[in-house]
């Protein structure tokens, strides 16, 4: 009797384990400051150099953020990681355009969680004219899996100039990272082009304004199923 007491303790002990509910994944922040598309110059200022803080809500399930600043002109990535804590000071040269983002983490979890991604420009000592900041790809989503209506895909980006003097944007896309060709260029921010089906293309789209500063975005990347 006792050891079948002992056998039903264990499956039902072995059960219970397999009952749990999964643990979910850490959320993703929502930044706050600096606000995309803004210029900012605040903190400790030298002549090369702002301290700059950053602002996010507290995200769910999460125990720490790695909070990842990108210098869009050098491509240099400048990290910080705090915990319990949602706000963070890091120093970054003057004069250049940034984007940052927030990813999320937690010990209950091996995921990790990218926030959006928002865009500023930090002042420089009597700055004249300002970087237009990089394309924001919109459609298709970066690695995503997207049906074509008519052998075609349609790709949609947004560009932001503080001087609002865009001059053009153009657009690169191919079926490697690296081999991109330049399909078209103009001030439109959506372009139909054909696709094969189950295949794999890249796309990014550079920004140009009237001072002859450039920008480019990041290369994104979809698949397609039809």
């Amino acid at each position: 009797m006792r050891k079948l007491l002992t056998i039903s303790s264990l499956v039902i002990a072995l059960l219970s384990i397999g009952c749990k509910p999964p643990i979910p994944p850490p959320a993703a922040a929502i930044l706050q400051l600096p606000a995309d598309n803004t210029t900012c110059l605040d903190g400790l200022v030298t002549a090369e150099k702002s301290s700059i803080n950053f602002s996010w809500f507290e995200a769910a399930n999460t125990d720490s953020y790695l909070v990842v600043v990108q210098n869009e002109e050098t491509r240099a990535m400048t990290q910080k990681t705090v915990e319990q804590n949602t706000q963070a000071n890091l120093s970054l040269d003057r004069g250049f355009p940034y984007s940052w983002w927030v990813i999320t983490s937690s010990i209950a979890s091996s995921e990790q969680t990218k926030s959006a991604v928002n865009a500023f420009y930090l002042e420089g000592d009597q700055q004249l004219y300002f970087i237009p900041f990089p394309a924001k790809l919109i459609y298709p989503p970066n690695n995503s899996i997207v049906s074509r209506e008519n052998g075609q895909i349609q790709l949609i980006w947004s560009g932001t100039d503080l001087d609002n003097d865009i001059e053009k944007f153009e657009l690169f896309f191919g079926d490697t990272a690296d081999q991109l060709n330049l399909i078209t260029q103009g001030q439109t921010t959506t372009y139909f082009i054909d696709v094969e089906t189950l295949s794999t293309y890249y796309w990014m789209v550079r920004t140009t304004d009237s001072q002859g500063n450039i920008s480019e975005s990041n290369i994104s990347y979809f698949q397609t199923v039809n």
